[in-house]
């Protein structure tokens, strides 16, 4: 915006200048081509790995500074130009994988690393490498998982835990500890049920209920 008021008042007469400092949005959009080569640029705010990339391109051999990068899991992980290194910190925008919040993680070194919610599949989520399921991080199962393996993925966090197709035993599904058969879960009954435990099961859940005997 200073440049382009200046450009506008001197008309005809040069306009030099060694450095912009301005927003990622700002920079990226370049409105006027302020952002030329061999200009040192400074990232005043967060910005994505597409508007890193932009600004690289313009200033060529120019400095370009920034301390952070916020972006979708899947970006932030393939990391092309590398713009996520040492002391950057991260913002994670969606949910991210156990392995993507590593991969980041390695990157960024000593930067910060904020994400709100994991998404990975129950032997991922149950190891819990690099103990990124902590704190108040909302987690999502993305296969079968047991009422234990659950229970133990929300012994890691205080946020929300989800999961979208639960296999049990009848007595541990009609017992129902931790409240995990609900919403559209769907239920996968390992053994013999009882009528009154196919009962209760429905009752929890408007997902699909499968099972294979009856005993009662």
């Amino acid at each position: 915006a200073q440049l382009t008021t200046i450009d506008a008042a001197n008309t005809t007469g040069t306009l030099t200048y060694t450095a912009v400092s301005d927003t990622a949005f700002n920079l990226a959009a370049n409105v006027g081509g302020y952002v030329a080569a061999g200009v040192n640029v400074t990232v005043t705010n967060a910005a994505t790995i597409a508007q890193l990339t932009t600004i690289d391109a313009a200033n060529t051999t120019g400095t370009l500074t920034y301390t952070a990068v916020t972006d979708t899991a899947a970006a932030l992980a393939a990391n092309v130009g590398s713009y996520v290194a040492a002391g950057k910190n991260v913002t994670v925008t969606d949910a991210a994988t156990i392995a993507q919040l590593t991969t980041i993680d390695a990157a960024n070194t000593t930067g910060t690393l904020t994400y709100l919610t994991v998404s990975d599949t129950v032997a991922a989520l149950t190891t819990n490498a690099g103990n990124y399921v902590s704190g108040a991080v909302n987690v999502t199962v993305t296969n079968t998982a047991s009422m234990a393996q659950l229970t133990t993925i929300d012994g890691y966090t205080t946020g929300v835990v989800s999961a979208t197709s639960i296999t049990d035993a009848a007595a541990t599904l009609a017992a129902d500890v931790g409240g995990y058969v609900t919403g559209a879960v769907n239920v996968t009954v390992t053994g013999a049920a009882t009528i009154a435990q196919l009962t209760t099961i429905d009752a929890l859940t408007t997902g699909s209920l499968t099972y294979g005997a009856v005993s009662d």
